[in-house]
């Protein structure tokens, strides 16, 4: 599964599919605001079955990020990233393992 945390119309993720089923967490523009909380608890339902052959592709506001990340370090030793690869122009993504 590949969790994308914000979903976003401007970016697209189709060729990240070659790693898994797309599933985005927070609809388009979603911040923490003054609802960390329950932004916190979302995350914790979204993501309690991620396991090591899992990824998730950072976007959106970095303070959910900084929480996606605290949530996943309760439930896996391995977070599995997926970033967009700027420097290729054949529109890849870049694999980063965080343990």
């Amino acid at each position: 599964m590949i969790y994308i945390l914000e979903d976003n119309p401007n970016m697209n993720f189709i060729s990240a599919q070659k790693y898994g089923e797309l599933k985005a967490i927070f609809p388009v523009g979603t911040s923490v605001g003054l609802s960390a909380s329950q932004i916190q608890k979302q995350l914790e339902i979204s993501l309690k079955d991620f396991n090591d052959s899992d990824f998730i592709i950072p976007t959106g506001d970095p303070a959910i990020m900084i929480i996606a990340g605290w949530v996943l370090g309760k439930y896996t030793d391995i977070i599995s990233i997926l970033k967009w690869d700027r420097a290729n122009k054949d529109k890849t993504w870049a694999h980063h393992v965080v343990n």
